[in-house]
C-alpha cells in the first residue's frame, strides 16, 4: 500500500458564524495541500460551530440547518477541489425528519460528497442533552 499523509483540524469553530468558519476551514486546507497531504479531517460542527451549550441554540441550529447540497457544504467542496483533498467535515444536516442530524460528511477530492454520517450516539450531561437538538443517527 502506498504511504500518504494525513491532517486533522483542531480549532474551535465560533458557534453560528459559518464564514468565518468557512474562512478556517479554507486555510486548513490549504496548509493540508502545501504538505502534501491527501485527507482533512475536521470536528463536529466545525462548519456551524457546537453550540448545544449556548442560549437559544435550538433556534440557531434550526436556522443554520442545511441538507447536503445545500450552499455552504458546496463552498467545502470547492476548496476539496481547489486543493485536492479528501476532506471530512462536520455541519447541522437539514433532513425529512424533526430535528436535524449531528452530520459528518467526506468530500471527495473531486468535489462530491461520497459519504455521510449522522452522529447515532448523543452525549448528554446535567445541563445539557443533545437529543433535545438533534435527531439520533441511523
Amino acid at each position: 500500500m502506498d504511504k500518504f499523509k494525513v491532517t486533522s483540524a483542531q480549532f474551535r469553530p465560533i458557534e453560528g458564524k459559518v464564514e468565518e468558519n468557512i474562512a478556517k476551514i479554507a486555510e486548513y486546507m490549504r496548509q493540508t495541500h502545501e504538505v502534501g497531504a491527501k485527507i482533512i479531517a475536521f470536528p463536529e460542527g466545525s462548519i456551524t460551530g457546537y453550540m448545544v451549550t449556548i442560549e437559544q441554540s435550538k433556534k440557531l441550529i434550526s436556522k443554520l440547518a442545511e441538507p447536503i447540497s445545500g450552499p455552504t457544504l458546496s463552498k467545502v467542496a470547492d476548496y476539496a477541489k481547489r486543493y485536492n483533498l479528501y476532506t471530512v467535515v462536520g455541519f447541522i444536516e437539514k433532513a425529512d425528519v424533526e430535528k436535524p442530524y449531528n452530520s459528518l460528511v467526506l468530500i471527495s477530492p473531486d468535489g462530491e460528497v461520497i459519504g455521510v454520517h449522522r452522529k447515532t450516539h448523543l452525549g448528554s450531561c446535567d445541563e445539557w442533552h443533545e437529543g433535545d437538538y438533534f435527531a439520533e443517527g441511523n
